[in-house]
């Protein structure tokens, strides 16, 4: 790296005899700027420039000892012609005249002279170097050094071109050390910072990263000029990226503010920076990525940047600065950028990758829908931008707006790569949207358009999948077979062959679907499906009710696949086995084998410790077992931890301590009466209602012990009256969930002492009046199904909240069996049938699970389905839960079944249970009659048939059924058919006679 001198006026040279003359020119040193790790081996003479050292040493030869030998013309002649090359950058030439001057006039004295070699080894060093010939560069600067300094210092000009002659020579570590001696003795020289970012463009050469990094921190931390501080970064960011080292380039580019003005290799950085991001993005680093894109600046503005400083610089004069190059630098720099491809559509849409993944969608949708807009950009870039809007629109759930962008994408980009992609993209949006029959559709065109596409598999295998949610199980299962069948065997084959399986078993049909998973586990028996395979077997001998078989089989899988992913799951399945085999020791001791780290797991495992704690009798190791819960983890921040200081309660009733259960129930509702997602507040409320009147009866023998807030309620005469408190204690407290916590359990009690009018203005002014966003699961359930029941339509958009909320919530039954009814008095049959099934699979225990089953058996026998349907009758036939109406309403469809299905036989033997067991129920007793009647009639038994219509007649309530006076005269009718003896008989003794 050298220097080039610039004089102000032309060099004026004259000849008398031998004395030479510099006129007035002056030299002026200006700093060179060198594009990082980029350092030019042959200099141009308007990129370099003499440092005021070397200009002296030009001057001082010029006017030295041989302007007074005016008889040694050759050698002046050489000299002269030396220095004039000199002063005119024609290095070259000038190293050559040297060269000429101690070939032939080597044994000359005058040449051995200490001064003359002071003034003229120098500038033969320079010339030598700047004509490309270090390693002579370095033989006549170093021999200087060994005979002349300054004030005991090497000479600065010197000092500093021998370390630039060596590094070009190969010599680096000497020349490290000649860069190091040089920030030794001259620190605040201007060529101080050149030399520091030698220094590290060597140490990094040498593989000596670390010194190379400590260097650069160093001197980016220090007060040098800020421009050179930048610059120094600049360097090393660029160094460490193309060593790979991106966390070193992230310190330098991100860690460090940066002044554009001051900064004057704007395009490098922008470079720099870019590359960076690229770095960090591969690496998942997004955030930190979208930093270093935004040190990027777009062409047009680093263009601009650059003509707004060579103007800068002309309306000041060509002087009035140093460096008098830096415009055709920048000239230069505008003409690279003109002539390169533009980065700015590339860096746009990178930024906006860096948006989205970064979690910032919103900002992502605005830069990637101006890219899918903008004409200006290239075509290819358009379209990147357009398919990842797409995705922007994903990620901020804007699914109609997903569905639009991604339209419009295909119709605008039909033939492109990515619309295969945009497409599927559709369907995840529909998806998304629990839209299952739209995604079918979407995936079929898919499967149609591009049969051959790599992802075909993969979509057809999710049209499986939305079938099978869909409920279409045989439609599922032809899905999954071509996914199996019609593609090259892959990770999906297996899958495709499993959720077949599966289909089966979602319908209810367990043996067919243990058949096929046995066939699949002989199949694939070393395949890395083989533990799933195993698991789900399990779990369908489990439904099927075989829990000898379904506990062996879960054993085999946790013992033979230990480290698979469903092991914690297979744990759980193991302990609701024994569970509900009694077996409960056992249960509890798997069920402690979970794992914390699967956190949903083990807290289900949790509680299910605790029922069977409860099932054991054992209260006072129920609690300890879930103060244990509660001191396990963040404390009120645990996941259903209300529900597990109400078990604590409740075993402290059944210690004999109700107090400390008072206490803690009020403490819990305090704590957690208004946090949404908190649960078992109907219980605890239903737990203050027992507690109120029990301590009340029992007249607490030291109530003054008791908080505040346990005497109000004690001392309260009514419970109702204590709801009606605390209702307006939480409006006062704007609590609105905990108020309509209050409000639910207040309409509660109101229908069970059957003030229903009440009760269902509670329930309107709890849907009316607190924001949906506001209601916890019950909530939404009890006021979504009353409403959805009484036909009222914001009923069903509650429901719909509450699937969306509380997608795990047990309440969600209440929105399965709603929409269901919705479903049904609309006509969509099916719809119905697919969430009342969702209503067995998800919610089989729940109180309304006999009503869905009813309507459910209704349903199917509508559609055809009567086989479907005689298996819920039998099945509600079974339940002890359903007995009363509910089974004599089964045992009717059953009975109609047959009768419909011309089985007159099997419909009276249900006909005649239901009237002979459920005579509490005139509206089905009297149809049972009624339809017998008519069986036997058919039959031609019309003594039965005239039988079982006077046996009718019998009943108190009969005059109201809707059929009476068509019984009475069919009975009469049938009269008139009997013999003789019987008829007179029966004409005078039917209405006595009793069944």
């Amino acid at each position: 790296m050298g220097g080039e001198f610039v004089a102000a006026n032309t060099f004026f040279f004259s000849e008398k005899g031998s004395l030479f003359k510099l006129g007035s020119g002056f030299f002026r040193f200006q700093p060179w700027i060198p594009m990082p790790f980029c350092f030019p081996t042959t200099p141009s003479p308007r990129s370099w420039r003499l440092p005021v050292g070397g200009a002296a040493l030009v001057c001082a030869l010029a006017a030295g000892p041989l302007a007074a030998q005016p008889d040694t013309e050759s050698l002046d002649v050489l000299l002269h012609e030396a220095v004039e090359a000199f002063s005119a950058s024609r290095y070259a030439r000038a190293a050559d005249r040297f060269a000429a001057i101690k070939e032939r006039h080597g044994d000359d004295p005058r040449l051995r002279e200490r001064g003359f070699l002071r003034r003229i080894l120098p500038l033969r060093g320079y010339a030598q170097l700047q004509s490309g010939a270090p390693a002579a560069a370095v033989e006549t600067l170093e021999g200087y050094l060994e005979h002349f300094s300054e004030d005991g210092r090497p000479n600065a000009f010197v000092l500093y071109h021998t370390a630039l002659a060596n590094r070009r020579a190969g010599r680096v570590e000497e020349a490290l050390g000649y860069f190091e001696t040089y920030n030794t003795h001259y620190p605040d020289r201007p060529e101080a910072t050149l030399s520091i970012l030698q220094r590290v463009e060597i140490l990094f050469e040498l593989s000596r990263r670390e010194e190379a990094e400590a260097l650069l921190r160093t001197f980016a931390e220090s007060d040098a000029p800020e421009e050179a501080r930048q610059r120094a970064r600049l360097t090393g960011a660029r160094r460490a990226l193309d060593a790979g080292g991106t966390e070193f380039a992230r310190l330098l580019l991100l860690d460090f503010p940066w002044n554009l003005e001051a900064t004057r290799n704007l395009s490098a950085l922008s470079a720099a920076a870019l590359q960076l991001g690229d770095r960090l993005m591969k690496e998942d680093r997004h955030r930190e990525a979208l930093r270093a894109y935004r040190l990027v600046l777009p062409r047009r503005q680093l263009i601009a940047a650059y003509e707004e400083r060579m103007r800068d610089r002309r309306n000041r004069g060509p002087l009035s600065t140093p460096g008098s190059a830096q415009p055709e630098r920048e000239s230069e720099r505008i003409r690279t950028l003109r002539e390169t491809p533009d980065h700015t559509p590339a860096w746009k849409l990178r930024k906006g990758r860096a948006f989205l993944f970064g979690g910032r969608p919103r900002e992502a949708w605005l830069v990637f829908e101006a890219i899918a807009l903008d004409d200006s950009m290239p075509a290819d870039v358009r379209e990147q931008g357009h398919y990842h809007w797409i995705l922007a629109a994903q990620d901020l759930e804007e699914w109609e707006e997903a569905l639009t962008i991604a339209r419009n994408h295909t119709a605008r980009y039909a033939d492109s790569e990515l619309a295969p992609r945009a497409f599927y993209l559709i369907a995840q949006a529909h998806r998304e949207q629990r839209r299952h029959a739209e995604a079918v559709d979407v995936l079929t065109d898919l499967i149609d358009g591009f049969p051959d596409h790599p992802l075909a598999q993969r979509w057809t295998f999710t049209r499986g999948f939305c079938l099978a949610l869909l409920d279409k199980y045989s439609e599922a299962r032809g899905s999954f077979e071509q996914a199996r069948d019609t593609f090259a065997e892959s990770g999906l084959t297996t899958r495709a062959d499993l959720w077949h399986a599966l289909t089966y078993f979602f319908e209810a049909d367990y043996e067919t679907a243990l058949n096929r998973i046995d066939e699949l586990a002989d199949a694939y028996a070393d395949h890395p499906m083989a533990g799933e395979i195993l698991y789900r077997r399990a779990v369908i001998l489990y439904a099927k009710g075989d829990g000898v078989a379904a506990l062996e089989s879960a054993r085999t899988f946790t013992q033979d696949h230990p480290l698979h992913e469903r092991h914690a799951e297979a744990l759980v399945l193991k302990g609701d086995i024994l569970l509900a085999a009694g077996d409960l020791e056992e249960a509890i001791a798997i069920y402690s084998t979970v794992p914390a780290e699967r956190e949903s797991l083990h807290l289900y495992a949790t509680f299910q410790i605790g029922k069977a704690l409860r099932a054991q009798g054992e209260y006072a190791t129920l609690a300890r077992h879930f103060r244990n819960h509660l001191e396990s983890g963040p404390g009120y921040a645990l996941p259903r931890v209300s529900e597990a200081l109400y078990w604590i309660g409740w075993a402290q009733v059944r210690l004999g301590r109700p107090e400390s259960a008072l206490n803690l129930y009020l403490d819990t509702l305090d704590h957690f009466g208004d946090d949404r997602d908190a649960g078992e507040f109907g219980t605890i409320l239903s737990a203050l209602a027992d507690l109120h009147d029990q301590l009340s009866e029992n007249h607490i023998r030291d109530a003054a012990t008791l908080p505040a807030r346990a005497r109000i309620l004690v001392a309260t005469s009514d419970f109702e009256k204590w709801l009606e408190s605390e209702r307006e204690r939480a409006e006062r407290k704007e609590q609105p969930t905990r108020y309509a916590r209050l409000t639910l359990a207040l309409s509660q009690r109101r229908r069970s002492a059957g003030r229903t009018g009440t009760a269902d203005t509670l329930l309107l002014e709890l849907a009316n009046t607190i924001p949906a966003n506001r209601l916890d699961a019950r909530c939404l359930g009890h006021a979504g199904y009353h409403l959805a029941n009484n036909r009222l339509g914001a009923g069903e958009s509650l429901l719909r909240r509450l699937l969306e909320d509380f997608p795990e919530s047990p309440e969600r039954a209440y929105a399965y069996y709603g929409l269901a009814r919705i479903a049904e008095r609309e006509g969509d049959h099916e719809e119905a049938l697919r969430l009342l099934r969702r209503f067995q699979t998800n919610t089989p225990g729940h109180a309304l699970a006999i009503d869905a089953g009813l309507l459910q058996a209704g349903l199917l026998r509508q559609s055809g389905s009567t086989g479907a349907a005689r298996r819920v009758y039998e099945d509600l036939l079974a339940n002890r839960a359903a007995r009363g109406r509910p089974q004599a309403r089964a045992l009717l469809g059953l009975a109609e079944i047959h009768q419909n299905e011309g089985q007159p036989e099997q419909a009276i033997a249900y006909y005649q249970r239901i009237y002979t067991v459920f005579r509490a129920y005139p509206e089905f007793t009297g149809q049972a009659y009624y339809q017998s009647a008519l069986l036997f009639e058919e039959l031609g038994d019309v003594e039965s048939a005239h039988a079982t219509l006077a046996e009718l007649e019998t009943m108190e309530r009969f005059d109201a059924l809707p059929f009476s006076d068509e019984s009475r005269r069919h009975r009469e009718r049938l009269a008139n058919a009997l013999p003789g003896d019987d008829a007179a008989q029966t004409s005078t003794s039917a209405p006595e006679s009793s069944p």
